[in-house]
């Protein structure tokens, strides 16, 4: 699967620049001068003079004052980078920052920050594309080339991305290089939300990202290098009959609960050097493990994982991996286990089983980081 391509650096049809009075669209060559007390409204304006908008804003803040709802395929939104543009959600908007209620392909949404103002709002996400049925060449359930990118969202009232449409969506699109920090959650506490979905790249590029994931009715996608960090339940939940995700160079740090949960039917996932680290948080012994496999008939591959540090004053843990199912065929391979209590607990490694398993799982060349094989 290759990175989508996207306009994202033509030249603006319209620049958008806050004069502390008004909102000003200055035009390019032959468009017309616009300018309105409101962004909403002026964005709607735009809309109305370019069929497919480049819109760039200056350096700055900007307050929006109705959900930027984008209205046409190949349409981009850049700012001057996320330390210089920021979009500020206003008191007692309780919207979301941008949206695609109606299907639209080819959206570039970048450089800049969305700051959701949760303290005086009630609702809201950062971007929130729910565009339900589409069609695309004359063929159903078809949207996609969404990118996102080089972007910052924090303090939203809900989650930071939410992207979900009907069941089979080709969405063959992108996030990456976000940093995303201080949101609320959906319904279920995850800052990105993706629900039946299937052909996205997911990149993070560093410790900055600092979010955690909910993957429902997602297949074939790649989540690569990203940091899931302080999450209020697990960093990772897959669920949904998920099918086909790869992660890759991800580090999951931080967790109340599981640091990675698969549910559902889910299958055919694969871990490839990721990092497991300070899960159960909450300190609640016996209940959470490292690795929860709750599914059923499931083939996920964990390889060359580091799974450990489980945060329990005073309490050992138990299970690195805690496979509750018996009709599994998940693989182990390669894998290193840390200790089991830090902070304050016998740092000790776990010493009763490294794994709780009841299916046709293999586990095969897998440590204590003190040399002792898994079960030993």
């Amino acid at each position: 699967m290759s990175r989508p391509s996207h306009p994202e650096y033509s030249a603006a049809d319209y620049l958008i620049i806050n004069t502390g009075a008004t909102y000003i669209a200055e035009p390019r060559y032959g468009l017309t001068y616009l300018s309105d007390s409101s962004l909403h409204d002026l964005w709607d304006l735009i809309y109305g003079e370019v069929t497919s908008p480049v819109i760039e804003f200056t350096r700055g803040s900007f307050e929006v004052d109705g959900e930027l709802d984008i209205q046409a395929d190949d349409t981009v939104v850049r700012g001057q980078g996320p330390q210089a543009t920021e979009l500020k959600l206003g008191d007692g908007v309780d919207t979301n920052v941008f949206a695609q209620n109606t299907y639209h392909h080819n959206i570039y949404i970048g450089d800049l920050t969305i700051h959701g103002n949760r303290d005086n709002n009630t609702v809201g996400n950062g971007i929130d594309f729910n565009p339900g049925a589409c069609t695309y060449a004359g063929t159903s359930q078809y949207w996609g080339w969404v990118h996102i990118n080089n972007i910052q969202i924090c303090e939203m009232d809900e989650a930071a991305i939410y992207l979900r449409s009907t069941s089979g969506t080709h969405v063959q699109s992108a996030i990456n290089g976000f940093r995303i920090h201080d949101n609320d959650g959906d319904s279920s506490g995850y800052d990105i939300a993706l629900l039946r979905l299937w052909d996205l790249w997911v990149g993070g590029g560093g410790q900055n990202n600092c979010a955690d994931i909910r993957c429902s009715g997602v297949t074939t996608s790649i989540f690569d290098n990203i940091y899931f960090g302080v999450a209020s339940s697990a960093n990772l939940s897959v669920q949904g009959a998920s099918d086909g995700l790869l992660f890759n160079g991800c580090r999951f740090d931080n967790s109340t609960a599981h640091a990675v949960e698969i549910i559902d039917t889910t299958s055919r996932c694969t871990f490839n050097g990721c990092t497991m680290t300070n899960f159960n948080q909450s300190g609640t012994t016996d209940t959470h493990a490292c690795i929860s496999l709750e599914d059923t008939t499931s083939y996920n591959n964990f390889l060359n994982c580091f799974m450990g540090h489980t945060k329990i004053t005073g309490d050992r843990w138990t299970y690195v991996v805690d496979e509750i199912d018996t009709s599994d065929y998940n693989k182990f391979i390669g894998c290193v286990s840390g200790y089991g209590a830090i902070d304050g607990g016998n740092a000790e490694h776990f010493t009763q089983n490294e794994y709780s398993i009841n299916g046709n799982t293999t586990i095969a060349n897998c440590y204590k980081d003190n040399g002792a094989a898994w079960n030993a």
